[in-house]
């Protein structure tokens, strides 16, 4: 979010005066290839919220509305269904089957997050969550807050980390 400001300064610090605050909430985009995905402040998506961040930029790419959870909380509302996915090669086939569509929310696990055990609890089995955004000359992308950083990263880039594809997520409103 960018904010602009007009000041007026006066005599000492009395005189400071906000005249006029215009807010542009556009976010800037980050781009991989012909893919572009939302890059939004840290006040409206803070570190460590992949979930915020999933859930604003469905909205803001494809009129998509998840509800607002944690990212193992996701799965929890009636309206979203999921796909059960195993590791890499079922995303990618699932993708080109175009079973898995651009919007979709894939639950990633993440072996070094400090949340494993809360979402082994919810029965979720995954920490993180990455929005699907499309394909770039073939190859999916995906987007994510991760930490403070957000990413724009294809499945093959997404294959060499840590992190493996668990489950992913859709609206059915049936």
């Amino acid at each position: 979010m960018k904010i602009k400001r007009n000041l007026l300064l006066g005599g000492g610090l009395a005189g400071l005066v906000l005249l006029a605050t215009q807010r542009d909430n556009s976010p800037t985009m980050k781009e991989h290839g012909s893919i572009k995905a939302p890059v939004y402040s840290s006040s409206t998506v803070p570190t460590n919220m992949c979930s915020r961040y999933v859930r604003l930029a469905a909205k803001d790419l494809f009129g998509i509305e998840y509800p607002s959870a944690d990212a193992w909380d996701i799965r929890d509302d009636q309206h979203v269904k999921e796909i059960v996915l195993g590791d890499f090669n079922s995303l990618r086939r699932l993708v080109d089957e175009d079973k898995i569509t651009p919007g979709m929310i894939i639950g990633f696990y993440n072996p070094s997050s400090k949340y494993n055990s809360r979402a082994q609890e919810d029965g979720a089995g995954y920490t993180h969550v990455m929005l699907y955004v499309g394909k770039d000359g073939g190859e999916p992308v995906l987007a994510d807050k991760f930490g403070k950083e957000t990413r724009v990263l294809s499945l093959e880039e997404l294959s060499k980390t840590k992190i493996v594809p668990k489950e992913a997520m859709y609206i059915s409103r049936d």
